[in-house]
This record gives C-alpha cells, sequence and structure tokens, in this order.
C-alpha cells in the first residue's frame, strides 16, 4: 500500500507536459498611457527643449524594474488616453495603463495593481491679489 501510495505521489509530482512543450509567449508587453504626458511619471525625453522618441519616468522606471526582474520585454505608447483605454478593454492594441485613476466605472471595467505613487492637489495663488 504504501509502495502504490509513494508511486501515486511521485506521478503527481512530475512535471507534465513532453520535453518539447512552446515556450512561453516572449513578445513583448503592450503598454499605453496618457498621451498628453503626466511628467514625472510618463513624459517624452526632451533634447534642447525638444521631444525625442523616448519614453521616460518613474511610471516607466518602476514597470521596467517589475518586468525586467522577469525577462519580459515591454514596449509603451502614448496615444490619447480614451483610446488607450479603450484599445484595452477591447483587447486590441495595448494589455496595461500606467497611471490610472480608480472610480467605480473603471474598477467594473478593468483590473487595478496597488498603488505606487499618490499625486496631493494644491492651491497657489498671491496672498497680496487674494487677501
Amino acid at each position: 500500500m504504501r509502495r502504490a501510495l509513494s508511486a501515486l505521489l511521485l506521478c503527481l509530482l512530475l512535471p507534465h507536459g513532453s520535453a518539447s512543450a512552446e515556450e512561453p509567449d516572449r513578445s513583448p508587453v503592450r503598454i499605453c498611457d496618457d498621451g498628453d504626458e503626466w511628467p514625472p511619471y510618463t513624459y517624452y525625453r526632451r533634447t534642447n527643449g525638444e521631444p525625442t522618441a523616448e519614453i521616460t519616468g518613474f511610471s516607466v522606471e518602476v514597470i521596467g524594474a517589475i518586468l525586467g526582474k522577469h525577462g519580459i520585454p515591454f514596449t509603451i505608447a502614448l496615444p490619447p488616453w480614451k483610446r488607450c483605454l479603450a484599445s484595452i478593454e477591447a483587447g486590441e492594441n495595448y494589455v496595461m495603463a500606467l497611471s490610472a485613476s480608480k472610480n467605480p466605472d473603471r474598477e467594473r471595467r478593468f483590473l487595478f495593481s496597488m498603488p505606487y505613487y499618490q499625486t496631493h492637489y494644491y492651491v497657489f495663488y498671491a496672498k497680496d491679489r487674494f487677501p
């Protein structure tokens, strides 16, 4: 009885599938963010004040650290924000958005990660002009 149980457990612990199993898909994860940019989180690097094709920022560094740790390539594009979200929802060009804030509608339509930054709103005004 012990041998039969041991053999069954061994079979359950053996890796499933054959040695010729397909390799995992290593095509780049297609990510989007708002085309209007969101410095310092996601924006086009500037040279002499002019935007280059390189997208950089804190969000790019965070996703690069997470995916890079696992050897997962990615691309980031900055289309208009509505197009970015619509494309993800339709399963078209992108599979992930950066810097999306939560609201009840989005929570019904998308999955969210834990937040990796927080913003605060402030109002600045001239006390001498607006006492």
